[in-house]
């Protein structure tokens, strides 16, 4: 009966579930082209090579005269080499005179050298005479020129597939002359909050309401994650239209979010709604701690990620759940962090329930000396906000392991930012 209190008979390991998940949208990830300036966090979905060399031509390395070095082998402080001027080249010139024997040009940085130089003499070595130049050194061949393809050889593999394009690779994208990139697409997600005691009024969380705290943590992860999030709003506690809810929203996106509303009693509205539309797959029971009873469902071919309602709970749920998936669906490797570093641990942890779960134990960050990190567990009920903002990131404890000792090197998982 759908008012029936119930109980999970069973706990999914949470890579068996991720795994679920990957297999469900294998078929559905999409590429789309995207021009380069709006292709800033966008994941490559192909590989950029470089159509030619860059610099394209020999370029000077600083303001100086261009030359051929034959022409100051027998150069010296007693008898400097005489060169005349014939002209100068700057920074983007489109046209290369040619040098003729005896010569030398002014030139700038990165300007291309003229035909026929292979060296380049800074500008205070030498000394002008009226159409000339005196050079009191032999200069080597190849000095203070950055040689073609010296900074990128045509060819060459630049940024691979399943690469997040940064603020320098958009410049660099420019630099190639590219200006429209392959991308994958950027899922689209919706957010829907479950509950009869929520509300996004604080007028009225004043009178007794409970303030919709979940959503502003989760939206912004969405989209720290790549994605592109659309809040449905709150729903109360009724099945019927919780199903009515996730059908429309089926129509338009690539996956749905639920706080709230999948608890194991009787107002478990969106289980029970899950249930209602024909989830073609549904779990319920993570092998995690906290977030044991958050869970998903496949529903014609789409991703639902049920998210607790306990905020540690929500939040683990969505990085070890949700963020793979989306991370996944952008070409990217299912995990539930954005970046890692080792750090000692600084107090004992003991774990005394959910010893054969995966726990997720919170932690606050601390630099000592160079490079050196020490993490302090930030321990409480899981329904404690405070416990995130005082963390930094998190530390995975394996499933039988009743305790991890203090001085113990961990890895601390970054979500993102």
């Amino acid at each position: 009966m759908d008012g029936a209190l119930r109980r999970i008979g069973s706990f999914i390991r949470i890579e068996e579930a991720v795994s679920i998940l990957v297999d469900s949208v294998k078929d559905v990830r999409r590429v789309e082209r995207v021009d380069v300036d709006s292709s800033l966090g966008r994941v490559l979905a192909a590989t950029i090579t470089a159509g030619r060399n860059y610099p394209m031509y020999d370029t000077s390395h600083m303001d100086g005269f261009a030359l051929n070095h034959r022409d100051t082998l027998s150069a010296s402080e007693e008898r400097p080499a005489r060169l005349r001027i014939a002209g100068s080249i700057e920074a983007g010139a489109q046209h290369r005179p040619e040098l003729t024997p005896g010569a030398a040009m002014r030139v700038l940085t990165g300007a291309p050298l003229p035909l026929g130089a292979d060296a380049v003499v800074a500008q205070e070595e030498v000394k002008l005479a009226g159409e000339y130049i005196h050079i009191k050194r032999p200069v080597r061949a190849g000095e203070n020129i950055d040689p073609a393809g010296a900074d990128v050889r045509e060819g060459e593999a630049l940024l691979g597939a399943g690469h997040r394009i940064r603020p320098q690779d958009v410049a660099l994208l420019h630099y190639l002359g590219i200006r429209w990139v392959e991308v994958f697409h950027r899922p689209r997600v919706a957010l829907l909050v479950v509950g009869d005691e929520l509300t996004d009024d604080f007028e009225e969380a004043a009178r007794g309401k409970v303030f919709n705290t979940h959503r502003r943590v989760i939206e912004p992860l969405t989209r720290a994650a790549g994605c592109e999030v659309s809040y449905l709003g709150i729903m109360p506690d009724d099945a019927e239209l919780v199903s009515q809810k996730l059908r429309e929203a089926l129509t338009s996106y690539d996956v749905i979010l639920t706080i709230g509303g999948s608890s194991v009693s009787e107002k478990d509205a969106t289980s029970l709604a899950l249930r209602r539309i024909g989830a073609e797959k549904m779990v319920q029971g993570l092998a995690l701690q906290p977030g044991r009873v958050g869970g998903f469902a496949i529903v014609n071919g789409k991703p639902i990620i049920l998210l607790p309602g306990l905020i540690m709970s929500t939040i683990n749920v969505f990085l070890f759940l949700a963020y793979p998936l989306l991370k996944y669906m952008q070409g990217l490797e299912p995990t539930p962090y954005h970046a890692r570093l080792r750090a000692r641990l600084a107090e004992d942890v003991r774990i005394s329930r959910y010893v054969d779960f995966k726990k997720v134990v919170w932690v606050r960050l601390e630099e000592r000396g160079e490079a050196e990190y020490f993490c302090y567990p930030q321990l409480g009920e899981s329904s404690r906000m405070s416990i995130p903002v005082r963390s930094h990131g998190f530390i995975v404890i394996g499933e039988g392991v009743e305790q991890v000792e203090r001085g113990a090197e961990v890895v601390v998982n970054l979500p993102p930012t």
